[in-house]
């Protein structure tokens, strides 16, 4: 709403100055072509009108002054040119296509429609006026009409495309501004999201990421066209990691382990940090593929290297998801299969 304010004040701002502008030329090519000094009071109106309407919409209410300033034209500024221009004179129903342009930009809805209206009500009067009693209008020479339009057609053409112009100008500049803040909304949705969804320490999904994964599958059933196996798992006695070679260390090995686990999981497999040293894994495949990547997984956690004779292993609980499994379900097989790899004496896996 309000780009759409500012689009039509630059509008009706651009239809200030061409009043303006138009209304000098024409002044200036009246008195060249020595028509009736009469022929002029509707010009010296239109400039007062735009000069005025251009200064007030600077402080007030810029709706009310575009009101005031079309039904002005439409009112007195139209019913004037039309008996003044004289018999037979077109410009003034040339001049109508530019009040008709005028009113689509600067109105909508309702208001549009009840000044296209009254438009249409005051052309038909004054069409009727001309026919009925032709006396009322001013009788100029043939040469003298000639000149007007002459001058009038070269105006009214100029104008129109101006404004067509302006309008398809701010149009663009206002286009591109929408799709600047856009693209930025964007961004900041992306950067909001991965601030939801992701672990700041290892820069992969969070715990919160990994349950709407897990339940988006349970509910729709994915487990059904595809094996599908939890595997939780956390490393072996990281306190003592901790407590020896300080939480720098700690905090290096998650990193170490979170990068060197994904590199070895496909696009489709789902990887997050539950949080502290736990970690969670959805595995797209069958049961060989999964024991024949925790071997994997094996052999880049021997080559984390940590000072003295300390090694990293983990342990590890396994679970299918199954066709009526619910998400306390699998989370309670796969804790049970990570307890029992540590009960067992760490550095294993279990199947659940």
């Amino acid at each position: 709403m309000y780009k759409t304010t500012e689009m039509r004040k630059k509008i009706f701002r651009w239809i200030n100055i061409m009043g303006i502008t138009v209304s000098v030329l024409c002044v200036i090519g009246n008195i060249i072509t020595s028509y009736p000094a009469i022929s002029n009071l509707k010009w010296i109106y239109l400039f007062i009108l735009s000069f005025m309407t251009m200064k007030k919409t600077k402080k007030l209410h810029s709706s009310y002054w575009q009101l005031f300033f079309t039904l002005n034209i439409i009112l007195i500024i139209l019913p004037i040119g039309w008996f003044n221009g004289g018999k037979g004179n077109t410009n003034s129903t040339a001049y109508l296509f530019l009040i008709i342009i005028g009113i689509t930009f600067l109105f909508e809805k309702k208001a549009r429609a009840l000044l296209l209206f009254i438009l249409s009500l005051m052309v038909g009067a004054l069409f009727y006026i001309e026919y009925k009693y032709p006396t009322l209008l001013m009788d100029y020479s043939e040469e003298l009409l000639f000149r007007d339009r002459m001058i009038q057609l070269p105006l009214t053409l100029t104008a129109g495309y101006l404004l067509l112009r302006q309008f398809a100008n701010t149009y663009i500049e206002e286009q591109h501004k929408l799709n600047l803040y856009s693209r930025r909304l964007q961004e900041a949705n992306k950067k909001l999201e991965s601030l939801a969804n992701k672990d700041t320490l290892t820069d992969i999904y969070n715990r919160r990421a990994f349950d709407i994964k897990l339940r988006g599958i349970i509910r729709s059933k994915e487990q059904l066209e595809k094996e599908i196996y939890i595997i939780l798992f956390d490393i072996d006695l990281f306190k003592e990691i901790n407590d020896t070679h300080g939480h720098n260390a700690g905090d290096n090995v998650l990193c170490s382990v979170a990068e060197k686990f994904i590199s070895q999981l496909s696009e489709t497999d789902f990887f997050s940090r539950w949080g502290g040293d736990e970690f969670a894994i959805i595995y797209y495949g069958k049961q060989e593929e999964v024991i024949s990547v925790i071997g994997l997984l094996n052999q880049k956690l021997s080559e984390i290297e940590l000072p003295g004779k300390h090694r990293v292993t983990i342990s590890m609980g396994i679970t299918m998801v199954k066709e009526s499994d619910s998400i306390n379900e699998v989370f309670k097989r796969v804790d049970d299969g990570l307890y029992k790899s540590k009960e067992n004496g760490r550095n294993q896996y279990t199947f659940v």
